[in-house]
């Protein structure tokens, strides 16, 4: 479970990097560990980590390793293709106006918060919008 967990705070790490939406790690730390409270429910007051414990610090490593391995898995690939290119496409197409392409832009922007992304391919998104 631990591992899982890292994995996912690497994850998004790298996402925020990926989208030219950096974080800091120590955010991204103090974040998930407020998160991890909270799910968890445990007993006692909410504390952050503090940056100069034994505790953050291997929290730390463990991120940054499993950050290089999942840049590994991916072979460093980051090529990311979004719905959004092949909706205006496919407006301009039909001849759609500018109401259509706002209104099938907002379904992508709504679809973009589910699984769909991971199911289907970007143009298919643009197409069923």
């Amino acid at each position: 479970y631990q591992r899982r967990v890292r994995v996912g705070i690497a994850c998004l790490f790298l996402a925020g990097k990926v989208e030219e939406t950096p974080k800091k790690l120590k955010d991204v730390i103090q974040v998930s560990h407020k998160l991890k409270h909270q799910i968890l429910k445990s007993a006692g007051k909410y504390a952050p980590l503090k940056m100069d414990s034994a505790q953050y610090e291997e929290l730390r490593e463990k991120i940054l390793i499993s950050e290089r391995v999942v840049l590994q898995t991916i072979a460093f690939d980051f090529t990311v293709e979004h719905p959004y290119k092949f909706l205006l496409e496919y407006v301009k197409k039909m001849n759609g106006d500018r109401e259509l392409a706002q209104t099938a832009w907002n379904f992508v922007n709504d679809s973009m918060r589910t699984v769909l992304c991971l199911q289907y391919k970007p143009q298919l998104i643009a197409a069923a919008a």
